[in-house]
């Protein structure tokens, strides 16, 4: 193991305009939210559309979609970890807070089972989505995970498990 005490970062030179590698990170997602918002192409769960009467759909949906863009799973635990006191993304505040307010309707309706209140079932939907994804290779090379359709089944069946009253 290495002793990290007086370990400083290394010095990186990065091509064009930017200075440091938070700079182009940053720059990068902000460009992906952009392609994103001009329908280039369903880059994050802000551009899956939520249908509350099948959370399971949308769940397996999302699943797809991160194990075709890996690349933008990355890019956002960036964010969460590298982020420090950036201001959060206003869009996917709002895309949540519709997300819940769309839940809380579905509930009072009786439509999903009100066992978890609507920001929780948000977030464990999400969670599931992303539970291969975001795996340490240790526990990803320790259970050896099944092919894309059979994790997206596990997905879809795993919110399903969660509806269940």
């Amino acid at each position: 193991m290495v002793p990290l005490e007086g370990l400083e970062p290394p010095t990186v030179s990065l091509p064009g305009s930017w200075s440091t590698v938070p700079s182009l990170f940053a720059a990068t997602l902000a460009r992906l939210w952009l392609r994103s918002e001009s329908n280039e192409r369903r880059l994050t769960h802000l551009d899956v559309p939520l249908a509350v009467v099948d959370l399971p759909g949308y769940a397996e949906s999302l699943c797809r979609g991160y194990d075709e863009h890996p690349d933008i799973a990355r890019l956002a635990a960036w964010h969460r970890l590298e982020r420090g006191d950036s201001p959060i993304v206003a869009a996917a505040l709002d895309s949540n807070r519709a997300k819940i307010a769309a839940i809380a309707a579905a509930q009072s309706e009786g439509y999903i089972p009100r066992t978890f209140p609507p920001g929780v079932l948000l977030a464990l939907v999400l969670h599931i989505a992303a539970m291969w994804i975001d795996m340490p290779e240790e526990r990803s090379q320790a259970i050896n995970p099944p092919s894309a359709s059979v994790r997206a089944s596990v997905v879809r069946h795993s919110v399903l498990a969660l509806l269940r009253e």
